[in-house]
C-alpha cells in the first residue's frame, strides 16, 4: 500500500457521513448488535437486521417489500443463521447459505451477503463494492494505493468502470476480492474491514460520487445552459443531448438500486425539461400558443399523476400529439419546429427510455 492506512482510515467516518448522513453510526451499530443477534437465534430479529443492512448497502431504495419476502422465508433465515454462527469454520460456505435468502444472493450477487458477513465478521471479511474493486486493480481513476494490482480474467477493470453498481459481483469474485484483503490486513497489522474501509475512502477521493448522488435526484442533470442554447441553434444537438445522458447514465451507474420510484422522478424530470422547452418555444411563436399547450399540459397531467405507467405511455402519445397521421394531432410540426428554433425534443433521448425500461 504506497499511502498511510492510518490516515486514510481515520479519514473514513467522514467520508462515509459526507454521502450517507448517520450511516457510519448505523454500520457501528449494526456491528455491534450482529454477534448477538446471530446468538439468538431469532429470526425476527435476524430479518430485521438484513433489512436495516440492505438500507445500509442502498439508503434511496424502498426495501419494505424485501423485508417481508425475507421474513416469508423462515426456513432459509434459520439456515443462514445457523451458518453464520458457524462462520469461522465454514468461511466463505456460509456465504452460500445466506444467499438462498431473497435479495441476498439469489441472482447471483453477492454485494447485500458480502455486507452481513463483513458485519458479523469484521476481522475476517469485507464488502465487494465496485469502487473497491477499482482501487485493488488500479483501474484508470483509482491508481496510487496498490501496487502490484489484483488481475481479475474474467473482470477486467474496464468493465469494472464501465459496469459499476450493476456489475454482477459473484461468489467466485468476492473470494478473490476478499483474499486479496486478507492479504493486505495481514502485511498492515490490520482488519479485512478496516482494509475494505481504506479502499472506499481511497476511492472517494479519487473519484468523489456524482454531485447529485445521493442528496438529490440524478434529475438535477436535466439543465440547458446558455452554452447548451448556443449550440442547439447552431444545430449541434447531439452535443447538448450527449452530455445529459452521459451525465444521467453516469449518476445511476453510481449505484444498483434503481427502483419504480427512481423511474418516476427520473421521467418527471425530463418531461418538466421538454415542457418547459416547448413552453419557450411557444413564446417565441405566439400563433401556435394554444396549440401547444395541449402537449404542456399532457405532460403536466402525466407529471402530477406520480403514475409510472402514464409517465411511460405518455412517451408514447407524445408521437401521437406531433403525428400528423394521428386524429390527436395538434396541428403543427411540433419536434421539427423546436429542432429547427434550437430547443430539445423527446426525440433526443431516446438512450434514457431504454435505460429506464432496461433497469426497471
Amino acid at each position: 500500500m504506497k499511502l498511510d492506512p492510518d490516515q486514510l482510515l481515520a479519514q473514513a467516518p467522514d467520508a462515509v457521513n459526507s454521502y450517507f448522513p448517520g450511516h457510519w453510526e448505523l454500520m457501528r451499530e449494526l456491528e455491534h448488535s450482529a454477534k448477538s443477534i446471530i446468538a439468538n437465534e431469532d429470526p425476527g430479529a435476524f430479518a430485521k437486521f438484513l433489512r436495516d443492512v440492505a438500507f445500509l448497502k442502498q439508503p434511496r431504495r424502498d426495501h419494505q417489500r424485501l423485508w417481508s419476502e425475507i421474513e416469508s422465508s423462515r426456513s432459509e433465515l434459520t439456515a443462514a443463521l445457523d451458518a453464520l454462527r458457524d462462520i469461522d469454520r465454514l468461511d466463505y460456505s456460509a456465504m452460500d447459505r445466506l444467499a438462498r435468502v431473497p435479495g441476498f444472493g439469489r441472482t447471483g450477487r453477492r454485494t447485500f451477503n458480502s455486507a452481513v458477513v463483513r458485519l458479523v465478521r469484521p476481522e475476517a471479511f469485507g464488502i465487494i463494492d465496485w469502487r473497491n474493486l477499482a482501487v485493488l486493480m488500479s483501474a484508470h481513476g483509482f491508481e496510487g494505493l496498490i501496487e502490484p494490482p489484483l488481475h481479475i480474467k474474467e473482470l477486467p477493470s474496464e468493465e469494472v468502470l464501465r459496469g459499476k453498481g450493476r456489475l454482477i459481483l459473484t461468489q467466485q469474485t468476492y473470494e478473490l476480492y476478499n483474499n486479496t484483503l486478507r492479504e493486505i490486513a495481514r502485511e498492515h497489522g490490520k482488519s479485512v474491514s478496516e482494509i475494505d474501509l481504506i479502499l472506499w475512502t481511497f476511492s472517494i477521493l479519487k473519484r468523489p460520487f456524482s454531485p447529485f448522488l445521493p442528496r438529490r435526484s440524478v434529475a438535477s442533470a436535466y439543465q440547458i445552459t446558455p452554452a447548451d442554447r448556443q449550440l442547439l441553434c447552431t444545430g449541434k444537438r447531439e452535443n447538448v443531448a450527449k452530455r445529459i445522458i452521459e451525465t444521467y447514465i453516469s449518476g445511476l451507474s453510481e449505484s444498483a438500486d434503481f427502483t419504480s420510484i427512481a423511474a418516476v422522478g427520473e421521467l418527471s424530470a425530463l418531461f418538466a425539461l421538454i415542457r418547459d422547452e416547448a413552453k419557450a418555444y411557444a413564446r417565441t411563436k405566439p400563433r401556435v400558443t394554444e396549440r401547444v399547450r395541449k402537449v404542456v399540459n399532457a405532460f403536466d397531467s402525466s407529471i402530477k399523476s406520480g403514475s409510472l405507467d402514464q409517465l411511460l405511455s405518455l412517451w408514447s402519445r407524445w408521437k401521437d400529439l406531433v403525428n400528423p397521421a394521428s386524429p390527436t394531432w395538434i396541428g403543427i410540426d411540433l419536434p421539427g419546429s423546436m429542432i429547427r428554433g434550437g430547443f430539445m425534443v423527446l426525440e433526443d433521448f431516446p438512450d434514457v427510455k431504454k435505460f429506464i425500461e432496461q433497469h426497471l
